[in-house]
């Protein structure tokens, strides 16, 4: 006897955004410790731009395990660094 899989998405229950809800959403609230008074559109670009490297290195680790380096010698750790940046860039280039 086998049992019918569904995926999770089946399961989960679509929640219904209230109307206030959806309009703080037309808002973002950025803490800062810079002291310049920097108009709010620089600040939400920094922060959009800071967000997408974060990304990209979030990938790098979970792809390319660029956050693991075995050896305790500065060359292994260099050559591996630049073998695995090598290896991001290949595969940037041929996406």
């Amino acid at each position: 006897m086998t049992a019918d899989v569904k995926p999770k998405d089946q399961h989960k229950e679509r929640k219904t955004l209230s109307r206030e809800y959806l309009e703080w959403l037309d808002y973002s609230f950025f803490i800062t410790n810079v002291r310049d008074k920097n108009p709010p559109e620089i600040v939400g670009t920094i922060y959009r731009m800071r967000w997408q490297i974060e990304l990209i290195f979030k990938q790098w680790k979970q792809l390319f395990r660029i956050d693991v380096m075995k050896g305790s010698r500065a060359e292994r750790i260099r050559c591996l660094l630049y073998g695995r940046l090598i290896m991001i860039h290949m595969t940037q280039i041929c996406i």
